[in-house]
């Protein structure tokens, strides 16, 4: 009888290892842009896929089955459109069932293109071009952040907010540039704002034209400016802000990105009293288990309201929806490819670490993701930006609400402009 009975726990143990799955994922994620500087929010990108990953793996929510992002599936495309096509034609030839990353706007489109193409979802955890919503004409791509319009939108309300009348504007031609551009013009013209001077020019444009232009702005005197570019443009227009001394009382500062930290210091003092919108999170269970999983897996303190942290729930947030997607490709019983992942991924809802994940029908659009606007206060002593939360969408009403007594304006001021 015992070795009967050792027979059948073998094959059972071999019927349950054949019956588990590995599910290969790949990734396009931003490690250094073009230039070599390091993106110190790509790291934390991809450290929250990972934290995800594992969470997916410990907690058995796809029961044996498990989640997987080996290395040499990761590639870093430096938040550029060059050789996009060759790295995602790679990416496609293995294994994988999906392309994670895809958080830069102007790639991330091609990438939404070569996924039709090679029938492979893209999913993003940041590309948050206008264009990249509609669903009939990129049916293989969906992004757990909220459309251009909302963050760029909320920007421009802010400076009616102030009563504030006239703009200097700088926006990139890229893709997310020229849908920010859109939304800026729509929302300054439906609150009265005039843009009396515009500036637009291609991502990674040299830092000597950037120079000129804010010259030309102080020697037109124009005191306030929004600006919509990718984050390496932004930090070279806040070095010229700084060299021409345009940040000091009566001025104002907008721009769509955050600048991160170990950013050079003339940027920073340029930056001082500006705004920038981002995803608001607030504190859940779901949240709470993230925080306790990123002290765990990084050894490092947590400030929810830094960029870098930010960013890095998002990234989690973009591999829960694949692995809750898996979820509810198995309790339909159907098998888990990469044709019924883009046919199920946007009916999935879970709470994930920056709230509900939820999709609109006919859009690749998150809804209603929480946003805040952050005002940077500098850097701290350790050197880390500090940007403090001054305003945030009331998810209720859609208002505006902003707290004006937190303020920092340029000029290291908390007097309001005239």
């Amino acid at each position: 009888m015992m070795p009967r009975f050792y027979c059948l726990l073998a094959i059972i143990f071999v019927h349950n290892t054949l019956q588990a799955e590995i599910f290969d994922l790949g990734g396009m994620y931003t490690q250094h842009y073009r230039d070599g500087r390091y993106a110190d929010w790509g790291k934390y990108s991809r450290i929250g896929a990972q934290i995800a990953i594992n969470r997916v793996n410990e907690s058995k929510l796809l029961g044996e089955d498990k989640l997987r992002m080996m290395p040499e599936n990761i590639i870093d495309y430096h938040c550029w459109i060059e050789n996009v096509d060759v790295m995602v034609k790679t990416l496609t030839e293995k294994p994988i069932i999906a392309i994670t990353g895809a958080e830069c706007s102007d790639p991330a489109v091609i990438m939404a293109n070569l996924g039709a193409l090679y029938d492979i979802p893209i999913i993003s955890y940041g590309a948050n071009a206008s264009k990249l919503s509609s669903a009939s004409e990129y049916p293989w791509f969906v992004r757990v952040v909220s459309p251009s319009e909302t963050y760029e939108g909320y920007l421009i309300k802010l400076v009616a907010h102030f009563n504030i009348k006239d703009i200097a504007y700088f926006h990139t031609t890229d893709a997310w540039g020229e849908g920010a551009n859109r939304v800026v013009q729509s929302t300054a013209k439906k609150n009265n704002i005039n843009i009396i001077k515009k500036y637009a020019f291609a991502r990674d444009t040299s830092q000597t034209i950037l120079d000129t232009y804010i010259k030309e702005l102080k020697t037109l005197g124009i005191k306030h400016i929004v600006i919509t570019t990718p984050t390496p443009d932004t930090v070279k227009i806040f070095k010229a802000i700084h060299k021409y001394g345009m940040n000091l009382p009566g001025n104002s500062l907008y721009a769509a990105e955050l600048i991160l930290d170990n950013e050079d210091l003339d940027a920073v003092n340029g930056s001082i009293g500006y705004f920038a919108p981002i995803a608001k999170l607030y504190r859940t269970e779901v949240l709470d288990a993230y925080i306790n999983d990123f002290k765990l897996y990084t050894g490092e303190n947590i400030n929810i309201e830094s960029g870098n942290f930010i960013y890095s729930a998002l990234s989690y947030d973009h591999i829960m929806l694949i692995a809750n997607t898996i979820k509810l490709i198995k309790n339909e019983k159907k098998a888990v490819s990469r044709n019924n992942i883009q046919q199920f991924m946007k009916k999935v809802n879970f709470e994930g670490a920056s709230g509900n994940i939820s999709f609109s029908p006919g859009s690749n659009d998150r809804l209603n993701m929480p946003i805040q606007i952050m005002n940077s206060h500098g850097v701290n002593i350790d050197g880390k930006m500090n940007f403090v939360q001054i305003a945030e969408i009331n998810q209720k009403t859609g208002q505006l609400e902003v707290y004006n007594d937190k303020i920092l304006w340029p000029g290291n001021t908390k007097d309001h402009p005239q």
